[in-house]
C-alpha cells in the first residue's frame, strides 16, 4: 500500500532513496507550427521515453507562444508504474548543435524548433527548469556531450544523516519544504488569502476545478500550487496542468479533476460544451465557485479569520521582502484541521488528546455523522470526499511515514487552540 500510494502521489519529492533523480532525458525536434514532433536522441539510451510523452512536451498548437526566449513547460503522465512529471524548454537553435553520447550522436542546424525533455517521478520544477536552463546555456558550443552534462544530475550523492539529507555535488536545493514554499510564494503572488482558503475548502471536498492562464508556464506551476495547498494531502484524482487540444473531452469527466486549460484553448469552440462551475483565472486572479457545496456561517468565519491571520503574515513579506513560507504552512495547515473538526462536530474537543488524530480519522469516515449535516453543505461533502476519505484511511492504517510531523503538531498548537477558542465563542444560528 506503502508503494502504490507514493507512485500515484503528484507531490513526490526526491529524498535520496532512488538511484536516480531523473529517469530520461530526450531531444525532440518540431515544426514551427507545432504539429508534427521527432525524437532525436534519448538519454540513457537504453531507457526510452514514456508513451504519451510526445503528446505533453509542447503546449496545444493555438498555445505555442513566441520562442525569441527558451520557454519551460510542465506536464504529467499517469502510466501503471506510476506518475511521472514531464519538463520541457522549447527553444529555437541560434548556431548548429550537435548532441553527443557514446554511441550516438545527432545535428540541428541553426534556426529549428527543439525540445530537450527530461522525465521524472519527482515534482522539483525549479531544481528541473534550472537544469534545462544550464543545457540551454551550454548549446553556444559546437558538441554538447549529453553523459558528461547530465551525469551528475541523474546520480546525486545523498549523504542520508539522522536530521537531514544533504546534497552533494549538485547546485540544487531538493527540501520538500522549499519546493512547498515556492509554490505558496506564487499562488499568494496572485490570488488573495480569502480566495485561496475557497479553492483548498473545494480541494477538500474533491470539487472539480478548472484554472486558466494565457502563459502555459504560469498555468503548469499554477495547477501544481493547488496541490501544495492541500499538502500533505494527496489528491487521488484527475490532474492534468495543461490540456492538450486533443484531450478536451476529458473536461467532462464525471470524476473530481484539477485542469489547467490555456486561454486560448478556453475560449474555444471545443469547450463550449464544458460545463465550468468553479474557476480559477491566474492572470486576473480571479475565482468563480459554483453554488454547491453551500458554505455555512461556520465555514464562513474560519475562512475570514485564518485570511486574516495570513494577511498579517503577508504584510511582513511586503516590508521585509522575504516571503514566510513556513508560518503560511503552518496557518494552512491549521485551517485543514479547523475544517475537519467542524465537519467531524469536535470542535469543542481537547486537542491535547493523543488519540485525536486517529479518533478525527475515524469520525470523518463515520457515514452516519454525515446525516446531521444539511443537503449540499459542505460538511457533507467533506464526508462524501474521497480526498478526506484516503488520508483518513491512511491515518488509520498507520500509512503516515509521507506525513510530516508539524503537520499533527499543529493540532495541539497556541495558534490551533487559540483558533478554536475564537470559532467556540462565536454565536452561529442553527
Amino acid at each position: 500500500m506503502d508503494n502504490a500510494a507514493e507512485r500515484t502521489s503528484y507531490l513526490r519529492f526526491y529524498e535520496g532513496d532512488e538511484d536516480n533523480f531523473f529517469e530520461n532525458f530526450s531531444v525532440w525536434s518540431i515544426d514551427h507550427e507545432g504539429s508534427q514532433k521527432s525524437l532525436l536522441l534519448n538519454y540513457p539510451q537504453n531507457n526510452n521515453p514514456l508513451t504519451g510523452t510526445s503528446e505533453h512536451i509542447v503546449p496545444s498548437r493555438d498555445a505555442l507562444p513566441n520562442l525569441s526566449q527558451p520557454y519551460f513547460h510542465m506536464a504529467t503522465l499517469s502510466p501503471e508504474d506510476g506518475i511521472r512529471v514531464i519538463y520541457s524548454i522549447i527553444l529555437e537553435t541560434k548556431n548548429r548543435i550537435t548532441f553527443q553520447l557514446t554511441k550516438e550522436s545527432c545535428s540541428i542546424d541553426e534556426k529549428n524548433l527543439i525540445i530537450l525533455v527530461i522525465e521524472s517521478k519527482f515534482l522539483h520544477p525549479y531544481v528541473f527548469r534550472a537544469i534545462l536552463m544550464n543545457l540551454y546555456n551550454h548549446l553556444s558550443a559546437t558538441n554538447l556531450n549529453i553523459e558528461d552534462e547530465l551525469e551528475l544530475y541523474l546520480h546525486p550523492a545523498i549523504d542520508q544523516s539522522i536530521l537531514e539529507n544533504k546534497l552533494y555535488i549538485a547546485p540544487f536545493d531538493i527540501c520538500p519544504a522549499a519546493e512547498i514554499g515556492r509554490f505558496h510564494q506564487f499562488i499568494f503572488s496572485l490570488l488573495k488569502p480569502s480566495q485561496i482558503l475557497n479553492i483548498l475548502l473545494h480541494l477538500l471536498t474533491g470539487t472539480s476545478i478548472f484554472v486558466t492562464s494565457i502563459d502555459t508556464t504560469q498555468l503548469c506551476v499554477g495547477c501544481f500550487s493547488l496541490l501544495s495547498l492541500l499538502y500533505p494531502i494527496k489528491w487521488p484524482n484527475l490532474f492534468i496542468s495543461t490540456l492538450p487540444k486533443n484531450y478536451v473531452e476529458t473536461a467532462n469527466s464525471p470524476f473530481p479533476f484539477i485542469i489547467g486549460v490555456p486561454f486560448k484553448l478556453l475560449m474555444h469552440k471545443e469547450m463550449k460544451g464544458i460545463s465550468i462551475d468553479n474557476l480559477v483565472n491566474l492572470d486576473f486572479g480571479t475565482l468563480i465557485t459554483s453554488p454547491n457545496p453551500k458554505i455555512g456561517q461556520k465555514m464562513i468565519v474560519l475562512i475570514q479569520k485564518v485570511s486574516d491571520m495570513i494577511s498579517e503574515e503577508l504584510t511582513f513579506y511586503k516590508n521585509c521582502c522575504a516571503f514566510p513560507a513556513y508560518r503560511i504552512q503552518l496557518l494552512l495547515w491549521e485551517f485543514i484541521h479547523g475544517v475537519l473538526l467542524i465537519s467531524a462536530k469536535m470542535a469543542d474537543v481537547n486537542l491535547n488528546d493523543s488519540d485525536l488524530k486517529t479518533n478525527l480519522a475515524k469520525t470523518l469516515l463515520d457515514s452516519k455523522i454525515s446525516k446531521y449535516h444539511k443537503k449540499d453543505s459542505v460538511e457533507q461533502y467533506i464526508y462524501e470526499s474521497d480526498v478526506v476519505g484516503m488520508f483518513s484511511d491512511h491515518i488509520i492504517r498507520g500509512f503516515e511515514k509521507y506525513i510530516p510531523d508539524d503537520f499533527f503538531s499543529v493540532l495541539n498548537s497556541k495558534g490551533m487552540r487559540d483558533l478554536m477558542i475564537f470559532m467556540q465563542q462565536q454565536k452561529f444560528k442553527k
